[in-house]
């Protein structure tokens, strides 16, 4: 329907009109490739490569780069690594055996699911509604908060944290989001109607 074609010519003419620097626009989509291809059109609209636009790019990948100006707000230091989904289950199952729960039954792979959704709706361990507590054998939470903690530890998020921290870190420090709310004058968002509940709330 000419949603990412409308997103990248409305960016070549707030920069080409002077009504918006580079910096002050933030610009998000899903995947890399739909972030190549957005940088790239507007490239060409403009004549030139687009320079200076830190703001442009996935929902992950701008998640990063504030996590990373912002760590020690979550109790993280800037180098905090990134887990993938092997590591993240090795994890998960290195908890799930250390509590004597049959990984057949209640595998690994099931709680790392269900934390996943979580994070996706924008939800801390400790903000997880009753409702949704009985997950995981009624240990959901208490293996979500344990999770938490181990990353911590280990200096690590997984992807999910990469907005839930923003989050929390825009919640609990006004200052932080009234700074990026002065930087940023534009946010065009490609495909929007996929947004999930913490990718809107960091919207």
């Amino acid at each position: 329907t000419g949603k990412t074609r409308a997103l990248t010519t409305r960016i070549a003419h707030l920069l080409h009109g002077g009504r918006a620097r580079p910096n002050q626009i933030l610009a998000v989509t899903f995947t890399n490739k739909a972030a190549r291809e957005m940088k790239d059109r507007v490239a060409q609209l403009l004549g030139h490569s687009v320079e200076g636009m830190p703001w442009m790019g996935t929902f992950h990948a701008i998640g990063v780069r504030m996590l990373r100006r912002h760590a020690e707000l979550v109790g993280l230091k800037s180098n905090f690594t990134i887990l993938d989904t092997d590591d993240q289950l090795r994890l998960l199952r290195q908890l799930v055996a250390a509590a004597n729960i049959d990984d057949k039954r209640w595998p690994a792979r099931m709680l790392a699911g269900i934390i996943d959704n979580w994070k996706n709706r924008a939800w801390t361990p400790e903000r997880v509604p009753a409702a949704e507590a009985a997950a995981f054998n009624n240990r959901g939470t208490e293996f979500y908060a344990a999770y938490q903690e181990r990353l911590r530890t280990l200096n690590a998020v997984d992807f999910g944290d990469l907005l839930l921290h923003c989050l929390t870190i825009f919640k609990a420090h006004p200052d932080v989001l009234a700074q990026y709310q002065d930087w940023l004058r534009y946010i065009l968002v490609d495909e929007y109607q996929d947004t999930n509940v913490a990718q809107y709330m960091w919207l």
